[in-house]
Protein backbone atom coordinates (compact mmCIF):
# COMPACT_ATOMS: atom_id res chain seq x y z
CA UNK A 1 0.00 0.00 0.00
CA UNK A 2 1.26 3.49 -0.89
CA UNK A 3 -1.23 5.36 1.25
CA UNK A 4 -0.86 5.65 4.98
CA UNK A 5 -3.93 4.56 6.93
CA UNK A 6 -5.77 7.82 7.58
CA UNK A 7 -7.59 6.25 10.54
CA UNK A 8 -4.31 6.30 12.44
CA UNK A 9 -4.30 10.10 12.33
CA UNK A 10 -6.10 12.26 14.85
CA UNK A 11 -8.77 13.44 12.44
CA UNK A 12 -10.07 15.86 15.08
CA UNK A 13 -6.84 17.78 14.48
CA UNK A 14 -7.84 18.16 10.82
CA UNK A 15 -11.33 19.50 11.38
CA UNK A 16 -10.93 22.22 8.73
CA UNK A 17 -9.49 19.88 6.09
CA UNK A 18 -11.98 18.75 3.46
CA UNK A 19 -9.69 17.11 0.88
CA UNK A 20 -7.58 14.60 2.80
CA UNK A 21 -3.86 14.72 2.02
CA UNK A 22 -2.11 11.81 0.37
CA UNK A 23 0.53 10.49 2.76
CA UNK A 24 2.95 7.83 1.56
CA UNK A 25 3.42 4.95 3.97
CA UNK A 26 7.13 5.79 4.28
CA UNK A 27 6.64 9.54 4.70
CA UNK A 28 8.06 9.54 8.23
CA UNK A 29 11.37 8.18 6.89
CA UNK A 30 11.79 11.27 4.73
CA UNK A 31 14.13 11.83 1.77
CA UNK A 32 17.92 11.85 1.65
CA UNK A 33 20.24 13.91 -0.56
CA UNK A 34 23.00 11.58 -1.74
CA UNK A 35 26.58 12.55 -2.54
CA UNK A 36 25.95 12.14 -6.28
CA UNK A 37 23.19 14.81 -6.12
CA UNK A 38 20.25 12.47 -6.46
CA UNK A 39 17.50 12.25 -3.86
CA UNK A 40 16.10 8.97 -2.58
CA UNK A 41 13.89 7.61 0.17
CA UNK A 42 15.15 7.46 3.72
CA UNK A 43 14.85 4.38 5.88
CA UNK A 44 13.98 3.55 9.47
CA UNK A 45 17.70 3.44 10.21
CA UNK A 46 18.63 6.50 8.17
CA UNK A 47 15.82 9.01 8.20
CA UNK A 48 15.85 12.09 5.98
CA UNK A 49 13.81 15.25 5.55
CA UNK A 50 10.04 15.01 5.41
CA UNK A 51 8.69 16.64 2.24
CA UNK A 52 5.24 18.01 1.50
CA UNK A 53 4.29 18.71 -2.11
CA UNK A 54 1.76 21.54 -2.18
CA UNK A 55 -0.64 21.94 -5.08
CA UNK A 56 -3.20 24.71 -5.48
CA UNK A 57 -6.68 23.28 -6.02
CA UNK A 58 -8.85 20.54 -7.47
CA UNK A 59 -11.04 20.71 -10.56
CA UNK A 60 -14.25 18.73 -10.19
CA UNK A 61 -16.52 20.02 -12.97
CA UNK A 62 -19.98 21.55 -12.82
CA UNK A 63 -21.50 18.62 -10.96
CA UNK A 64 -19.14 19.19 -8.06
CA UNK A 65 -18.52 22.92 -8.21
CA UNK A 66 -19.17 23.59 -4.54
CA UNK A 67 -17.35 20.59 -3.16
CA UNK A 68 -15.31 21.60 -0.14
CA UNK A 69 -15.53 24.37 2.40
CA UNK A 70 -18.33 26.24 0.65
CA UNK A 71 -20.65 23.23 0.63
CA UNK A 72 -22.38 20.81 2.93
CA UNK A 73 -21.00 17.85 1.00
CA UNK A 74 -20.37 14.93 3.34
CA UNK A 75 -19.55 12.31 0.71
CA UNK A 76 -16.42 10.40 1.70
CA UNK A 77 -15.63 9.97 -2.00
CA UNK A 78 -15.34 13.74 -2.39
CA UNK A 79 -13.03 14.02 0.60
CA UNK A 80 -10.82 11.32 -0.93
CA UNK A 81 -10.30 13.25 -4.18
CA UNK A 82 -6.57 13.86 -3.58
CA UNK A 83 -6.03 10.26 -2.49
CA UNK A 84 -7.84 8.95 -5.56
CA UNK A 85 -5.78 11.10 -7.96
CA UNK A 86 -2.47 9.92 -6.52
CA UNK A 87 -3.61 6.31 -6.29
CA UNK A 88 -4.67 6.36 -9.94
CA UNK A 89 -1.33 7.83 -10.98
CA UNK A 90 0.65 5.31 -8.94
CA UNK A 91 -1.40 2.46 -10.37
CA UNK A 92 -0.49 3.75 -13.84
CA UNK A 93 3.19 3.63 -12.90
CA UNK A 94 2.69 0.00 -11.89
CA UNK A 95 0.96 -0.80 -15.20
CA UNK A 96 -2.52 -1.13 -13.72
CA UNK A 97 -4.08 1.97 -15.32
CA UNK A 98 -3.89 3.67 -18.71
CA UNK A 99 -1.98 6.89 -19.29
CA UNK A 100 -3.76 10.26 -19.17
CA UNK A 101 -2.07 13.58 -20.11
CA UNK A 102 -2.39 15.12 -16.62
CA UNK A 103 -0.04 12.43 -15.32
CA UNK A 104 2.90 14.15 -17.00
CA UNK A 105 2.74 16.81 -14.27
CA UNK A 106 3.50 14.25 -11.56
CA UNK A 107 6.13 12.47 -13.64
CA UNK A 108 8.05 15.67 -14.40
CA UNK A 109 7.97 16.69 -10.77
CA UNK A 110 9.21 13.26 -9.71
CA UNK A 111 12.20 13.67 -12.01
CA UNK A 112 12.91 17.13 -10.60
CA UNK A 113 12.83 15.72 -7.09
CA UNK A 114 14.93 12.60 -7.62
CA UNK A 115 17.27 13.97 -10.30
CA UNK A 116 16.72 10.87 -12.39
CA UNK A 117 15.30 10.72 -15.92
CA UNK A 118 12.99 7.84 -15.17
CA UNK A 119 9.51 7.20 -13.88
CA UNK A 120 9.46 8.09 -10.18
CA UNK A 121 7.75 4.87 -9.13
CA UNK A 122 9.04 4.60 -5.56
CA UNK A 123 9.60 8.17 -4.39
CA UNK A 124 5.90 8.89 -3.84
CA UNK A 125 5.88 6.40 -0.96
CA UNK A 126 7.96 8.96 0.93
CA UNK A 127 5.95 12.10 0.10
CA UNK A 128 2.93 13.97 1.34
CA UNK A 129 0.76 15.66 -1.30
CA UNK A 130 -1.84 18.23 -0.35
CA UNK A 131 -3.90 20.72 -2.34
CA UNK A 132 -4.11 24.02 -0.48
CA UNK A 133 -7.53 25.34 -1.51
CA UNK A 134 -10.31 23.40 0.15
CA UNK A 135 -12.99 24.18 -2.42
CA UNK A 136 -12.99 22.57 -5.84
CA UNK A 137 -12.99 24.66 -9.02
CA UNK A 138 -15.66 24.01 -11.63
CA UNK A 139 -13.57 24.81 -14.70
CA UNK A 140 -10.01 24.17 -15.78
CA UNK A 141 -7.65 27.17 -15.69
CA UNK A 142 -9.98 28.79 -13.14
CA UNK A 143 -8.20 30.55 -10.30
CA UNK A 144 -9.42 30.31 -6.72
CA UNK A 145 -10.69 33.55 -5.25
CA UNK A 146 -8.93 35.48 -2.51
CA UNK A 147 -11.65 34.24 -0.19
CA UNK A 148 -10.86 30.63 -1.14
CA UNK A 149 -7.22 31.10 -0.16
CA UNK A 150 -8.12 32.86 3.07
CA UNK A 151 -10.70 30.22 4.02
CA UNK A 152 -8.10 27.47 3.55
CA UNK A 153 -5.50 28.84 5.98
CA UNK A 154 -6.66 26.96 9.07
CA UNK A 155 -6.72 23.66 7.21
CA UNK A 156 -3.18 24.26 5.95
CA UNK A 157 -1.80 24.89 9.43
CA UNK A 158 -3.61 21.82 10.75
CA UNK A 159 -1.82 19.69 8.15
CA UNK A 160 1.53 21.26 9.06
CA UNK A 161 0.99 20.48 12.74
CA UNK A 162 -0.19 16.93 12.07
CA UNK A 163 2.64 15.92 9.70
CA UNK A 164 5.44 18.42 10.45
CA UNK A 165 7.14 18.54 7.04
CA UNK A 166 10.70 19.88 6.98
CA UNK A 167 10.33 21.07 3.38
CA UNK A 168 7.26 22.27 1.48
CA UNK A 169 7.66 22.38 -2.30
CA UNK A 170 5.00 24.76 -3.59
CA UNK A 171 3.73 24.26 -7.15
CA UNK A 172 3.57 27.75 -8.65
CA UNK A 173 4.45 31.30 -7.65
CA UNK A 174 0.78 32.32 -7.61
CA UNK A 175 0.05 29.83 -4.85
CA UNK A 176 3.21 30.80 -2.98
CA UNK A 177 2.18 34.47 -3.01
CA UNK A 178 -1.24 33.52 -1.58
CA UNK A 179 0.07 31.47 1.32
CA UNK A 180 -0.39 32.87 4.85
CA UNK A 181 2.15 35.57 5.71
CA UNK A 182 2.62 34.24 9.22
CA UNK A 183 6.19 33.16 9.83
CA UNK A 184 9.26 34.79 8.34
CA UNK A 185 11.32 35.10 5.19
CA UNK A 186 13.97 32.44 4.78
CA UNK A 187 17.31 32.49 2.99
CA UNK A 188 17.14 33.12 -0.76
CA UNK A 189 18.28 30.38 -3.10
CA UNK A 190 20.58 31.72 -5.80
CA UNK A 191 20.69 30.19 -9.27
CA UNK A 192 22.40 31.29 -12.48
CA UNK A 193 19.24 33.13 -13.51
CA UNK A 194 17.42 34.29 -10.39
CA UNK A 195 17.12 34.55 -6.63
CA UNK A 196 14.31 32.39 -5.28
CA UNK A 197 12.67 33.46 -2.04
CA UNK A 198 11.91 30.93 0.68
CA UNK A 199 9.57 31.19 3.66
CA UNK A 200 9.61 29.64 7.13
CA UNK A 201 6.60 28.51 9.17
CA UNK A 202 7.16 27.78 12.84
CA UNK A 203 5.32 24.72 14.10
CA UNK A 204 5.13 23.01 17.47
CA UNK A 205 8.07 21.36 19.27
CA UNK A 206 10.40 24.10 18.00
CA UNK A 207 10.22 22.71 14.48
CA UNK A 208 10.12 24.65 11.23
CA UNK A 209 8.73 24.06 7.75
CA UNK A 210 10.71 25.69 4.95
CA UNK A 211 8.71 26.61 1.83
CA UNK A 212 10.09 27.04 -1.68
CA UNK A 213 8.11 27.94 -4.81
CA UNK A 214 8.89 26.18 -8.08
CA UNK A 215 7.32 26.52 -11.50
CA UNK A 216 4.19 24.44 -11.82
CA UNK A 217 5.30 21.19 -13.51
CA UNK A 218 2.29 21.06 -15.84
CA UNK A 219 4.00 23.01 -18.65
CA UNK A 220 7.29 24.76 -19.49
CA UNK A 221 9.07 22.88 -16.73
CA UNK A 222 12.80 22.11 -16.86
CA UNK A 223 13.16 19.31 -14.34
CA UNK A 224 16.97 19.44 -14.43
CA UNK A 225 16.96 23.11 -13.40
CA UNK A 226 14.48 22.60 -10.59
CA UNK A 227 16.35 19.59 -9.30
CA UNK A 228 19.37 21.84 -8.69
CA UNK A 229 17.12 24.25 -6.81
CA UNK A 230 15.69 21.43 -4.68
CA UNK A 231 19.23 20.26 -3.88
CA UNK A 232 19.97 23.71 -2.45
CA UNK A 233 16.76 23.53 -0.45
CA UNK A 234 17.90 20.28 1.13
CA UNK A 235 21.25 21.83 1.98
CA UNK A 236 19.52 24.72 3.75
CA UNK A 237 17.91 22.18 6.09
CA UNK A 238 21.17 20.57 7.18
Amino acid sequence: MYQQNFKNMKTTDLKNVFFKPYVGNEYENGLILKEDGTIEAGTEENKGLKVMVLGESHYCGDECAECGLASTCEKEGCRNFTLDVLTYYLDYLKGKEVFEPWMNTFTKFGKALTGKDERPTEIWKSLLFYNYVQRAMNATRTSPSSEDFENSQNAFFEVLEAYKPNIIICWGKRLYNKLPNKGSKGEDIETEFEFIETWIYNISNNQKSLVIPIYHPSAGFDWNYWHEVIIQMFKLNK
